[in-house]
């Protein structure tokens, strides 16, 4: 919150226009109530192996839609992520095994609540894909004294 609340102050010092103060600390005010959410994919194996065999083309391709998705987030959208594999699943005593959730990648986004971080995802990429794919979202809490 530091780092953001410092920018829309050098971003107030060097600009000339009163109005354009106001916008400044408007955006910094919402983006400051706003929390991180995080999207989890979930697709079977079978999903990421047909992926798999694809043309750099193809991949190409497959990720427009991926794209348009991000540009119409614009700022909400945090991190686009990256696909995950070979997920372990760690227990206490150390042991571990593979994980057998079938997640294959993750994004960040940013919203006001879980429903608008939920509507967000109205139309994803992801769930075109058919299947059982699913997304999961997490809201992220704050680390008290941080």
């Amino acid at each position: 919150m530091c780092c953001q609340y410092s920018e829309a102050i050098r971003c107030i010092r060097s600009t000339s226009n009163a109005a354009r103060y106001s916008d400044v600390l408007s955006h910094t005010a919402n983006r400051i109530t706003m929390k991180n959410y995080i999207v989890i994919y979930h697709a079977p194996a079978t999903s990421l192996a047909d992926s798999a065999n694809q043309t750099p083309e193809q991949m190409e391709e497959n990720m427009q839609p991926w794209q348009q998705w991000a540009e119409q987030l614009g700022d909400q959208l945090v991190d686009l992520g990256q696909p995950l594999v070979g997920g372990i699943n760690i227990k206490e005593d150390g042991s571990n095994t593979p994980s057998s959730r079938e997640v294959v990648g993750y994004s960040i986004v940013r919203a006001e609540n879980m429903d608008e971080a939920i509507s967000l995802m109205q139309d994803h990429p992801h769930l075109a894909w058919g299947g059982d794919c699913e997304i999961e979202v997490h809201e992220t809490m704050s680390i008290p004294g941080s």
